[in-house]
C-alpha cells in the first residue's frame, strides 16, 4: 500500500515539474534566439537614387556644325573704309576723295582709291609713315603744295585722254593746270598721279569720254 502511494506521488510530481521545466527551456530558447538576432550585424541597404533624379535619356551631344561665315564686305568697301558711299564711276567724286585723303595724309584711304601699282606704295606709307623712304617726297614739293592749297569748294573740271584716262583739274596758274590723273581699272576710276600740264593743252582735251 505504501509502495503504491509513493509511486503515485512521483507521477504527480513529474507531471507538475515536467511542463514547467519545458516551458522554461522554451522561453530560454526564444530569448537566446532574440539576443542572437539583435547582436547579428545588420546588412547595409544600398542607397537608391530617387526616380525623379534619374535622367530618362543622356544629354544629347550637339552635332558639330561649321562656324557661320563672317559677314564679308565687298572688296571696295573693305579697302576704302569711310569711302563706302563713294561712286567710283564718277571721276569728280573720286578726285574729291583723293584730294581730301592726300591733304590729310590719309594714305590708307588713298591706297584704296589707287591703281594696283600705287596701292602697295600708299599702304606702306600708311604703315611706316615718316620712316618710309618716299614720305618726304610725297608730302613736299609742288604736288603737295598744290593739294595743300586746294579748297573743297573749288570747282573741278574733267577732261579725257581716251576712254580709260581722265584728267581732273583742281587748280591752275596762268600757264599750268593742276590735275588728278585717273585710270579706269575694273570698272572704276583709280588714282594714278598728279600732273601739271600746260593749261591750253588741258583745255583742248575732250570733255566727253570717248
Amino acid at each position: 500500500m505504501l509502495t503504491r502511494l509513493l509511486f503515485f506521488s512521483l507521477i504527480v510530481i513529474g507531471f507538475l515539474v515536467g511542463p514547467a521545466h519545458a516551458q522554461v527551456e522554451n522561453v530560454g530558447s526564444k530569448l537566446k534566439a532574440k539576443l542572437e538576432q539583435q547582436n547579428k550585424p545588420e546588412k547595409s541597404t544600398p542607397k537608391v537614387m530617387p526616380p525623379a533624379s534619374i535622367p530618362l535619356e543622356p544629354t544629347a551631344v550637339p552635332e558639330d556644325k561649321p562656324p557661320a561665315p563672317p559677314k564679308m564686305k565687298s572688296p571696295e568697301k573693305e579697302k576704302s573704309g569711310s569711302l563706302e558711299k563713294l561712286d567710283r564711276r564718277d571721276a569728280k567724286d573720286v578726285t574729291l576723295a583723293c584730294l581730301k585723303a592726300y591733304k590729310q595724309k590719309d594714305f590708307q584711304s588713298l591706297s584704296a582709291l589707287s591703281t594696283p601699282g600705287n596701292q602697295e606704295i600708299f599702304a606702306a606709307l600708311a604703315e611706316f609713315g615718316q620712316l618710309h623712304p618716299r614720305y618726304k617726297s610725297i608730302t613736299s614739293g609742288w604736288r603737295w603744295e598744290a593739294v595743300f592749297q586746294w579748297k573743297a569748294t573749288e570747282p573741278l573740271t574733267v577732261r579725257y585722254r581716251g576712254a580709260d584716262t581722265a584728267a581732273v583739274e583742281f587748280g591752275a596758274t596762268k600757264s599750268e593746270s593742276y590735275v588728278v590723273m585717273l585710270e579706269w581699272v575694273d570698272e572704276q576710276w583709280c588714282f594714278e598721279d598728279i600732273n601739271s600740264p600746260d593749261r591750253q593743252d588741258f583745255r583742248s582735251l575732250p570733255k566727253e569720254r570717248p
